[in-house]
Order: structure tokens, then C-alpha cells, then sequence
């Protein structure tokens, strides 16, 4: 089976080599490189190769940068926009230039503004893309270490990574969706032996079919999920941010039969989730956190993602919940009735449970 993502569009950008910057390891461009090769794989995601652009070292300067988000720009509303970038991610504390940056191959602390991208203007940029579905896909903390820079003008620090607030401000937008490899003074980390970093590894992995969810697509929040329940490091913790995401949309396709490694424990179908989860989202548009009705249940409160909207956050956590994980369905469902007694659905529900269990045993 071959894919073919006929609306996928992707930039696909990657730098370790800098002239004002310590370099960082090769894995970061292999990184894009496996990336550019996964997306234009017809046995995998299915993008046009014509419609991914791919810019790594000494390509990856600022006015090419620049140029190539604008081109984004291109896309039509039905389309989705994929923008990924390893590289360099600087704060810089102090100075002319304090602020927050991308930072192509040539950035230069002295004259940030011209040969960095800092955060307000990537998000002007990324705010000019049309496409409903646009996804940021940032792995730009990597340990270089905090170091002063003497500047022309005076001595200033910079702070590998974004802050929290530079998060927010990526994430903000209908339709847009921001991955990051770590928190605000957390590293992305480049284990010895990986070819990839531990983030990147991750985020290919689930595109290739970790994250698949059985309908041949891989879709975002599913993405996410498998990034972040599988890169355990107690120093590193992947942040997910979206606003107005209205759907659980594909990012990418794929022709792997089934997700890897994962035991489906629960007998209720794929269905009865998909139902149960419209339900809860209607009930409780704020997320498994409103009325407590996740700790009510019994629920592990502890798998709830941060920075989820209310539908992102039920489909993460009934996801966990589904694949065996948080808590037990039927005590949830319970908690959820006794809000509603007279809910009609969830009586629907609760017998087509009841129905399925009935069947299991026999």
C-alpha cells in the first residue's frame, strides 16, 4: 500500500553548523533529512516531494528562511502546513535585542534582529499561512549550554530554548498546533548511539506508525500522545499547544496495519470511544478536569496533559484510558451519569458496554 497526502505542504529546516554559534552534533541534521525522507515516502506520509523544501546549514540563512515562510503562505485553506525547525533557539537576556529567536546558520547576537527569527516575527509569518491545519514542530533547546557573548554594544546572555510565553504566543491562532522538544530551561536531549535526537526520534517513529490509529492516517493529538508517553527523561517534557484545533485532524497518512506495541485492553470498539468521547466533550467542554469528574472516577489525574483545550484534553486522556492506562471506563462512565441521570446517550452508551462485556464472556 502506498500514501499519497495530496494537501500535505512542509518546510523542513535544520542547522548544525554556525559561524557565531557553537555547532551542535550531526544528529540534528539527521534529523530533517529522515524527516524530509519520511514525509515524501509513498509507504508512509505521501507528500509531494514537490511540496517539501528542505533547507539545512549553509541554506538555512536567514533571508532563505525568511523567504521560504512566506512561500507557506501559498497554501490554500484545505491544505496542511507543516513547519519543522532543529536547530538553535536562543534567549537573549539583556541588550538592544533581548527577545527570543530561531536562529538560522548566520545569527549573529550583535545584529539579532537582522540575522535571527525572533518569536513575534515567526508568528506574523505563520499567521499569514491560509492552510486550517498548521502544525509547528520546534526542537530548538539543544544543550549548547547558557554562555555570555561579548556584543558591541554590551554583554549579553543567552538561554538555549523558549520561554513559556514564547509558547504561547507560536500557539496562538485557529487551526495551529505547536510541538516542542522541551520546556521553557529544559534541553532537548541527544542520547549517544541515537541517530536522531531522543524528541525527533520519537516524532519520526510515530509518523512511520507508532502513533497510527487504525484508519490509515496519523493524526495530531495521537502524535502527541506517543511523543510525549514515550520520552520518560525526568529533564525533558515535550509541550503541545493549539487553540481553536477543532478536530483530531491527520497530519500525515500512512499504510502501517496497526499501532506498534500497543495492547488494546478495552472491549468496547473503536466506535463506542469515538462516541463516548463526542459525550464527554459536550458535557464537559473544559476538559476531564471540570466538576472533577476525572478524580471523581478514580481516574490517574496525573496523565492529563497541560495546555490542552477541553476536546484535546478527552481525547488524550480517554486515549490512555483506552490503551489500558488512568483508570477504569465503567467507573468514569458512572461519574459522568451521575451528573447527568437523564442523559440519553450515555444510557446508549452504558448499554452497548454492558452489550460488548456480555459478548466477551461467553
Amino acid at each position: 500500500m502506498t500514501a499519497n497526502f495530496e494537501n500535505g505542504r512542509a518546510l523542513v529546516v535544520g542547522i548544525s553548523g554556525y559561524i557565531n554559534l557553537p555547532n551542535l552534533p550531526d544528529a540534528v541534521l539527521n534529523d530533517v533529512d529522515d524527516m524530509a525522507d519520511l514525509l515524501c515516502s509513498p509507504d508512509f506520509c505521501g507528500y509531494s516531494q514537490s511540496k517539501v523544501r528542505v533547507l539545512r546549514d549553509s541554506t538555512g540563512i536567514a533571508s532563505t528562511i525568511r523567504s521560504a515562510l512566506s512561500e507557506l503562505a501559498q497554501a490554500s485553506e484545505a491544505d496542511t502546513v507543516l513547519f519543522v525547525f532543529s536547530g538553535h533557539g536562543e534567549r537573549i537576556v539583556g541588550g538592544p535585542f533581548e527577545g527570543s529567536y530561531l536562529c538560522p546558520a548566520d545569527f549573529d547576537p550583535d545584529d539579532a534582529l537582522a540575522t535571527g527569527i525572533p518569536c513575534e516575527e515567526l508568528s506574523r509569518l505563520l499567521a499569514q499561512v491560509a492552510a486550517r491545519r498548521l502544525v509547528v514542530i520546534l526542537d530548538a533547546c539543544h544543550a549548547a549550554g547558557t554562555m555570555e557573548v561579548k556584543s558591541a554594544k554590551d554583554v549579553v546572555k543567552l538561554k538555549s530554548g523558549f520561554s513559556q510565553a514564547d509558547f504561547e504566543k507560536l500557539g496562538v491562532g485557529a487551526g495551529r498546533v505547536l510541538l516542542a522538544s522541551s520546556r521553557e530551561d529544559e534541553y532537548s536531549l541527544i542520547k549517544g548511539g541515537m541517530r536522531n535526537s531522543l524528541f525527533m526520534h520519537h516524532v519520526l517513529s510515530g509518523l512511520r506508525g507508532g502513533a497510527h490509529r487504525g484508519d490509515g492516517t496519523v493524526r495530531i493529538f495521537d502524535l502527541f500522545d506517543y511523543i510525549s508517553g514515550n520520552i520518560r527523561e525526568e529533564d525533558q517534557h515535550p509541550v503541545f499547544k493549539a487553540q481553536n484545533v477543532e478536530d483530531n485532524f491527520p497530519i500525515a497518512l500512512s499504510s502501517q496495519p496497526a499501532e506498534i506495541g500497543v495492547r488494546i485492553t478495552s472491549v468496547a470498539s473503536e466506535e463506542w470511544w469515538s462516541e463516548f468521547e463526542q459525550v464527554a466533550v459536550k458535557l464537559y467542554p473544559r476538559g476531564p478536569e471540570e466538576q472533577d469528574v476525572w478524580s471523581r472516577a478514580g481516574a490517574d489525574v496525573s496523565i492529563l496533559r497541560p495546555g490542552l483545550n477541553g476536546k484535546g484534553a478527552w481525547h488524550s486522556a480517554l486515549r490512555q484510558m483506552r490503551l489500558g492506562g488512568g483508570g477504569d471506563q465503567l467507573r468514569l462512565l458512572q461519574a459522568i451519569r451521575s451528573d447527568f441521570p437523564a442523559n440519553a446517550d450515555l444510557d446508549r452508551l452504558d448499554g452497548e458496554r454492558s452489550h460488548a462485556n456480555t459478548k466477551q464472556s461467553r
